[in-house]
């Protein structure tokens, strides 16, 4: 990892700074060789708001063409889409039900707003498509 950083900056003759570790992958030994590659920030692909000020473990939002203002202002408020705070709720309201239908209940509700949500997300992106 120091060699391919020293390689880049000889290469276009600045500091390279940042990482974006491939894919999110980050475990501490991962952590561990960036920063001793000398990185000052890196990225995962982690949705949510840094809260823990590690800068080599820096989560983002992903925001593209198809993001709704929605999606967006949920994710300056706390760094998840309006579709990752509906579904940590009603995961967090299934584990604390009483009973196992109940559970059931909420299980299939959030099932259900999964399919509809990948359905409208489907439609939407070819309706831009076809523009």
């Amino acid at each position: 990892m120091r060699d391919s950083k020293h390689r880049l900056e000889d290469l276009l003759g600045v500091e390279i700074t940042s990482f974006a570790y491939p894919y999110g992958g980050v475990d501490m030994r991962v952590r561990s060789a960036v920063a001793e590659a000398g990185y000052k920030v890196a990225f995962t692909i982690k949705s949510g708001l840094n809260w823990w000020n590690d800068p080599l473990c820096q989560r983002r939002a992903d925001v593209n063409d198809y993001t709704s203002l929605v999606d967006f202002l949920s994710q300056l408020r706390n760094g998840w889409t309006l579709r990752e705070s509906l579904t940590s709720e009603l995961r967090s309201l299934e584990q604390n039900l009483p009973t196992s239908t109940l559970r059931g209940t909420v299980r299939g509700v959030r099932r259900l707003g999964h399919l509809t949500w990948n359905r409208v997300s489907r439609q939407r992106r070819e309706r831009a498509g076809n523009r």
